[in-house]
């Protein structure tokens, strides 16, 4: 069983949605996955109690749980758990980078999350896991988005995906209906083809 957890201190990130719909692009590539909300928002409990699909399944926990429900996640033959951390510092959340296979961080372009994400990187580098940054909500067509993939290869140490994700009505939309970009966008559209690389790309990591 691999674990993947969605971590960031700031929030606005987007963190939740891209979880969210790598959970759903893992199950169609064939895993067992369960998506496992720590947030006290509960916005990923939310979306499951929208959809209508069983799978994947939705686990609301708090982080000191999770040893527990992932134990349990373990003996149900799950084999991959998307973790939804808090967007917030806080004492958990070094508990949560130590569990994780793979840490995704995902951040904006702007110069404010660039910076806010130094404080998700030293609690993950603490941890001594594996993790990597991924650029989400970017309007590809303007300057900083290049700007910015050049300042996380060579700020933070850590992969970068080479894939970045748009700022695209389709992923606001699918998460309103409790699907996933890859299930809501099914026309091969920039959504659902953004989502799939995504997924590539962690997979390549755990």
């Amino acid at each position: 069983m691999k674990i993947v957890a969605f971590m960031g201190q700031k929030g606005g990130t987007g963190k939740t949605t891209l979880a969210v719909h790598t959970a759903v692009a893992a199950g169609q590539d064939g895993h067992k996955v369960v998506l496992i909300d720590t947030d006290p928002q509960q916005s990923a409990t939310f979306w499951g109690d929208n959809r209508k699909l069983e799978t994947p399944i939705v686990a609301t926990a708090t982080p000191g749980q999770l040893p527990e429900v992932l134990a349990a996640a373990k003996a149900e033959g799950i084999t991959l758990v998307v973790l939804d951390s808090a967007p917030h510092s806080s004492p958990n959340a070094s508990e949560v980078a130590r569990l994780a296979d793979f840490i995704v961080i995902p951040t904006r372009a702007s110069a404010f999350d660039l910076a806010a994400a130094e404080s998700t990187v030293k609690i993950v580098k603490a941890s001594n896991k594996p993790f990597g940054f991924v650029l989400n909500a970017i309007d590809q067509k303007v300057a900083e988005s290049g700007e910015a993939l050049d300042f996380l290869n060579n700020q933070y140490g850590g992969s970068v995906a080479p894939y970045k994700v748009g700022n695209r009505i389709a992923f606001a939309r699918s998460i309103a209906t409790g699907q996933g970009a890859t299930e809501f966008d099914a026309s091969e559209g920039k959504a659902r083809g953004e989502i799939k690389l995504l997924w590539r790309w962690i997979k390549e990591n755990i």
